[in-house]
């Protein structure tokens, strides 16, 4: 596909006739069509030549605006990873302090309801006490199990 020149470009390769022409005035060479034909084959050579550059040059702006938009395209991403990252950083935070809450209370049940069963005063009391602490430990231990093969799998 040839694409049309720019006046100011065809000005540059071919100028003025008279101005490109004045070294030649030798009558000699002016009458000489075979240097008259050589100079015309340079000048389309010429032509073709910047016609080439000028299509290059369109195809790399094109491939530079391809690469601009790859180049924003990855960057939202990138933002957007970012953020949900963030996010799941804040809920395993929420959840680890909703267990530790929950380890800190259970170690008192289980403390309290030793101290009932050793008393010997409220056994079953502190059987029970012991025996909630325990069952909460198991929930909240599987608990982050399954929550670690959530994140496994996704």
């Amino acid at each position: 596909m040839v694409k049309k020149l720019p006046e100011a470009t065809k000005l540059l390769i071919i100028g003025n006739l008279s101005n490109d022409f004045e070294p030649l005035l030798d009558k000699n060479l002016l009458h000489n069509e075979m240097m008259m034909q050589k100079i015309n084959e340079e000048r389309q050579l010429a032509l073709i030549a910047l016609q080439d550059y000028d299509l290059k040059v369109s195809e790399l702006h094109e491939t530079n605006w391809e690469l601009k938009l790859e180049n924003q395209k990855l960057k939202l991403e990138l933002r957007a990873e970012k953020q949900k990252r963030k996010l799941d950083i804040e809920e395993i935070s929420r959840e680890s302090t909703i267990s530790f809450f929950f380890s800190i209370v259970t170690t008192i049940l289980i403390g309290f309801g030793i101290n009932l069963i050793t008393s010997g005063i409220y056994i079953l009391v502190g059987w029970i006490m012991v025996f909630v602490a325990i069952l909460v430990e198991i929930i909240l231990i599987f608990s982050r199990l399954k929550r670690k093969s959530n994140n496994y799998e996704s």
